[in-house]
């Protein structure tokens, strides 16, 4: 993937065919580590996508930024 502009087009792609992904994401701070989690695609928006996974019995949510995507801080399986 080498433009936002791509990612932005197959993560709508996903949403309007199967929005059903698998995300890794690390972050320090706050302490977040998804690691090939099942995740569900449930809004696309011009500069963000939410997802939603289920952690400890309980449903999450979580706002990507396409640019997370680019720079691989963020990974989804399927765009690979």
């Amino acid at each position: 993937m080498n433009s936002i502009t791509e990612i932005q087009n197959r993560i709508r792609q996903l949403f309007n065919t199967n929005p059903n992904i698998h995300v890794s994401k690390f972050l320090h701070n706050p302490k977040i580590a998804i690691v090939n989690k099942p995740a569900k695609i449930i809004g696309v928006y011009s500069h963000i996508f939410q997802i939603e996974y289920e952690e400890n019995g309980m449903l999450r949510t979580l706002t990507i930024q396409y640019p997370e995507i680019l720079t691989k801080q963020i990974e989804i399986a399927e765009l690979t």
